[in-house]
This record gives C-alpha cells, sequence and structure tokens, in this order.
C-alpha cells in the first residue's frame, strides 16, 4: 500500500519509497491457511466505529476451487496506517456489529 497527503501524489510507502518506483508495503501476508490475500476494495465500518476489509484468497487446501472472500478488522498503527492484527488472515477473530435496522 501506499498513501499521500495530496490526490495528485506523491505515493509511498512505509518507508517512504515511491509508490511509482515499486514501493508498497504489504498489509496482509499468507499463512498456513489462506495463499495470496489482498485484492481488496473499500473499508467498511460497523456500528460500532470499527473498520472492516474484505478481501480475496485462495484457501491453501484447496487452492484449485478458486479465490475465496475474507473478512478481517483493520486496526491503526502509531502513524495511521492501516493494518490487520499479526499482518496475516485470522484463524478467529471478532464479528462487526450490525445492529437491526427497520425499513418502510
Amino acid at each position: 500500500m501506499a498513501r499521500s497527503g495530496q490526490l495528485l501524489g506523491p505515493y509511498v510507502d512505509k518507508e517512504g519509497r515511491a509508490a511509482l518506483d515499486n514501493g508498497f508495503s504489504l498489509m496482509l501476508e499468507r499463512n498456513q491457511d489462506v495463499i495470496g490475500p489482498g485484492h481488496n476494495a473499500n473499508f467498511v465500518t460497523d456500528d460500532a466505529g470499527h473498520h472492516w476489509m474484505l478481501y480475496h484468497g485462495f484457501d491453501a487446501k484447496e487452492p484449485e476451487a478458486g479465490r475465496k472472500v475474507y473478512l478481517d478488522r483493520i486496526e491503526w498503527d502509531s502513524e495511521g496506517w492501516p493494518m490487520v492484527r499479526n499482518g496475516q488472515p485470522s484463524h478467529k477473530a471478532p464479528v462487526p456489529v450490525i445492529r437491526k435496522r427497520t425499513t418502510r
């Protein structure tokens, strides 16, 4: 991942390397259960104010089954970078808080 304080950049990773020079910080790495985690879209905020990320990955036990969707809670480090605890897909984690809504 890379970020900038300006829409048009420059975008840099956590180490200050330019994204245009392939400077990207990883948010998630594979583990024994999930191969190739990533390709997420927006972060979603639940009703308790926690941030969540949906992303794709392959189940290490059956990668031929194709990509699956995973969910992990986003936390923020001291410099404001998003992160997933332990930098790997979770085995067990809290669930998003979604209060029942009524529709009219």
